[in-house]
């Protein structure tokens, strides 16, 4: 009988934080899977933005904050959301270029930001 009560005081204690160890490790997988999404949608977006600057019916012109407006449920990944940032003109050497920033926040609240300057050239 005391052999059976010791065996359930030890599991009393010890296995609650075994449970809280598999929690947090079951959550930090999740987190890693997140930004790997986040990661690859700002990409996306970037490429878009790129692509447009490239079309000759848009062009350096057309890369401004108004043209991309935010997606507060990115198509397919709705728990997802996504904006766009476009810094006002810079010039070095003559050369025009715009910084080009994109945020996705994951459904757990987190904040992945890519950025890219664009040339005008």
């Amino acid at each position: 009988m005391v052999e059976l009560v010791m065996v359930l005081v030890l599991m009393a204690v010890g296995v609650p934080p075994l449970i809280s160890i598999g929690n947090t490790c079951l959550q930090k997988m999740h987190q890693g899977s997140y930004v790997s999404v986040a990661t690859a949608l700002a990409q996306e977006e970037i490429e878009t933005i790129l692509g447009d600057k490239a079309a000759p019916s848009r062009g350096f012109s057309y890369i401004v904050t108004g043209n991309y407006p935010a997606e507060p449920n990115v198509s397919g990944f709705a728990t997802y959301a996504r904006s766009v940032t476009i810094d006002t003109d810079s010039t070095y050497n003559s050369v025009t270029f715009r910084c080009v920033t994109v945020n996705v926040t994951t459904p757990d609240g987190q904040t992945c930001s890519l950025s890219t300057w664009i040339l005008n050239q």
